[in-house]
């Protein structure tokens, strides 16, 4: 009967982590990539310009590329360290990042998200977002409707398309930057907290 219980435990905890499915992104030197369970998309991309913010426990590397059609985006990789973690779920903490009026989900899977944002100033940002681990948040936007449509079917033929073609594109490298984290944001609305408990992100 133990052996039989604990049998049921191991494929309980593999229905858990494989279950859900597995995603990133995640910028090499000249390659942007996308993953999703089995399929990636490799994107050539240059990186054009960096810029480091460091919270005390929330770290952000925002890299500004250029993609081989001449387009620019812009990769964010936001980490706390590993006594803290992100409060709130990625869609909430997406909206408070870049104080969105209001967040249309494209779509949603394995912890990739795709999202139109409306922003402050009503325009539409294009965001790809991908959070499997408490600890750590990936954006990727400013790209047009449709490279994300391409992108997103890429990793997912099923997938449903984004409405808004009219949409922030990133033109001037020097105002590239849409998100905005401050202090006030990360410790006192607060993103992050301290750690509780290993677990998954949620939508």
């Amino acid at each position: 009967m133990r052996t039989r219980s604990k049998l049921l435990l191991v494929l309980v905890a593999l229905f858990t982590l494989y279950g859900c499915g597995t995603s990133n992104i995640a910028y090499v030197p000249q390659y942007l990539t996308l993953s999703m369970d089995e399929k990636r998309v490799s994107l050539p991309a240059i990186l054009v310009k960096q810029k480091l913010e460091n919270y005390n426990n929330l770290y952000i590397t925002q890299r500004v590329l250029r993609l081989d059609d001449g387009s620019l985006v812009v990769y964010e990789d936001a980490k706390t360290d590993e006594l803290y973690e992100f409060d709130t779920t990625t869609t909430l903490t997406t909206s408070e990042v870049f104080d969105a009026k209001k967040i249309y989900k494209v779509y949603a899977n394995s912890h990739l998200y795709a999202y139109q944002l409306l922003l402050p100033n009503n325009k539409i940002l294009n965001l790809i977002v991908q959070q499997d681990d408490t600890q750590e948040l990936r954006f990727l936007y400013g790209m047009s409707t449709k490279k994300l449509n391409e992108i997103v079917k890429s990793l997912d033929a099923n997938s449903t398309e984004a409405y808004y073609n009219d949409v922030v594109t990133i033109e001037d490298v020097n105002h590239a930057l849409w998100s905005s984290w401050t202090v006030r944001k990360v410790h006192f609305t607060p993103l992050i907290v301290p750690l509780r408990q290993a677990g998954g992100a949620g939508a």
